[in-house]
């Protein structure tokens, strides 16, 4: 199981490393926001697994996750790409709570709640 801890503070487009699981392992994951678009021309958020950086054991159990869905992530997918001969795995933020999260009203309290749910809901999967 995988904590953030009341101090967790993330900032979008680094890499982010939690420690945690039964053995200690070590997640490696980015968070992307907005630099694409998806199909209907809008921003989203995502948690970026990437199979270089991520251990065995959990790149395999997050393979196993593709093409799930949960309360936070829409259906999670697999990009593999040739030309680098690499591939990643992507959490998306629901659409539903994307607005709530980027809405000009949110408070920091609810942004909290959100992001802290999406990770954690991610982390739990390995």
């Amino acid at each position: 199981m995988y904590f953030l801890g009341e101090n967790f503070e993330f900032q979008v487009g680094t890499y982010v490393r939690i420690i945690g699981g039964d053995n200690g392992e070590l997640a490696i994951f980015w968070i992307g926001f907005g630099w694409e678009e998806n199909e209907k021309r809008e921003s989203y958020l995502w948690l970026e697994f990437d199979e270089e950086t991520c251990p065995a054991k959990i790149w395999d159990k997050l393979k196993e996750a593709v093409g799930t869905s949960g309360k936070y992530h829409s259906e999670v997918d697999l990009e593999s790409v040739q030309v680098y001969m690499n591939a990643w795995i992507h959490f998306y933020l629901k659409e539903e709570y994307l607005q709530k999260f980027y809405d000009e009203n949110a408070d920091a309290n609810a942004q909290k709640e959100i992001l802290a749910g999406f990770i954690e809901e991610a982390l739990n999967i390995i």
